[in-house]
């Protein structure tokens, strides 16, 4: 699914940004979360800000402007009204999901070891077409994930995360989610062992 596009971004999904994305860049783009609370704040804010106007505004910025401070990263800077300061640093970086396939993060050059927080990277963030039905916010399950508590699994289960996590191998997070129906569904949450890329999806899709 992830080879053929089917994935949608669990981040930026939910702010309806994807296809402003698509309007600038022919590959997958992601951003942190500290990009994501940043549009957030900035959408909240007495100025008349709007969530897709920013996002191009920021993918503009990546393709016009900026340094190219390697191969594969460029760091730019992005005007955004009614928050604390005007000015915010960013930085692009082209990676490979785990199909080889690239994709583009982009994140706050002011946060440390951006997508590292927690026990082990989150990688690429991206949700299959039936969570997205669901209409849920993932991010608290990803959260509880990335932090070691595991959901719905068995002992068994349990402890091959903990040898997972120490030996790099497949992640796998299991939780009853309620949904707006009233009615409660099984969400799993999996990091690719090479930690390129985690996805929240349903047992049924697996």
């Amino acid at each position: 699914m992830l080879a053929d596009g089917l994935l949608l971004d669990a981040r930026l999904g939910r702010l309806g940004l994807d296809e402003v994305s698509q309007q600038h860049f022919k590959i997958p783009v992601t951003a942190s979360d500290g990009v994501v609370a940043l549009l957030h704040r900035a959408v909240a804010s007495d100025w008349p800000n709007d969530a897709k106007g920013l996002w191009h505004d920021i993918l503009g910025m990546c393709i016009r402007g900026g340094t190219d401070v390697s191969p594969t990263r460029r760091q730019f800077t992005v005007i955004i009204r009614g928050l604390e300061r005007r000015y915010w640093r960013f930085q692009a970086d082209v990676r490979q999901d785990n199909t080889g396939a690239p994709y583009l993060y982009i994140s706050l050059v002011e946060e440390a070891n951006p997508g590292t927080e927690g026990l082990f990277p989150l990688g690429q963030l991206v949700m299959t077409p039936g969570v997205a039905a669901l209409g849920i916010d993932v991010m608290p399950f990803v959260a509880r994930h990335q932090a070691a508590d595991w959901g719905e699994l068995d002992a068994f289960d349990l402890r091959q995360n903990e040898t997972a996590v120490k030996e790099g191998l497949r992640i796998l997070s299991a939780y009853d989610v309620p949904t707006a129906e009233g009615e409660t569904v099984r969400l799993w949450v999996i990091t690719e062992a090479d930690r390129s890329v985690t996805t929240a999806l349903l047992p049924s899709e697996y």
